[in-house]
């Protein structure tokens, strides 16, 4: 709603990552979904960690409600030109076009949350998309019925915390 503050700090992406993997392994294990982090990704965030948490923690719990046993959640990030971008990936139920855009409206659940049991308000994309726009970045989602879903954020790094290798090709 904008009334907090930003508590910016510098946040090592691969940490966030690997911190949110941890908060959910045993949920994870408990349902028959296989949790995985891809590999570690160089990079130094210039944000607010307990948003970070918020968000990224919001993408694993739906990932997770709409992941059917047997399948998988994967957390990822990547260096990119200007930043790094976050993923969550699923293989779970999946959403139409049509659910899709109606998914980032606060209090609107995909149809699948009327179909299956799941809790929750419908606010975890509307939150997680705005914490990644007040830090700069943007969210985007791709789905496709039956395969899954992928949620990526982008985000900026801190300036003088980028991988070596952008340090190289920026000079």
């Amino acid at each position: 709603a904008g009334e907090r503050a930003l508590q910016l700090e510098s946040v090592a992406v691969d940490d966030l990552l690997e911190q949110t993997a941890a908060r959910f392994a045993r949920r994870a294990t408990h349902n028959g979904i296989r949790l995985r982090v891809g590999e570690r990704t160089p990079g130094i965030l210039h944000a607010d960690r307990a948003c970070m948490h918020r968000m990224l923690d919001n993408l694993v719990d739906n990932a997770l409600r709409f992941t059917p046993r047997g399948g998988e959640i994967r957390l990822a990030a990547w260096a990119a030109e200007d930043g790094v971008v976050l993923e969550v990936s699923d293989t779970g139920d999946g959403m139409s076009e049509e659910q899709l855009s109606r998914l980032s409206q606060p209090f609107a659940l995909s149809d699948a949350a009327f179909t299956r049991s799941h809790s929750g308000v419908g606010l975890g994309i509307a939150i997680s998309r705005a914490i990644a726009e007040i830090s700069g970045g943007r969210l985007a989602i791709d789905s496709r019925i039956n395969v899954g879903t992928t949620v990526a954020i982008s985000l900026p790094l801190e300036a003088d915390a980028r991988p070596r290798s952008d340090l190289a090709q920026a000079a």
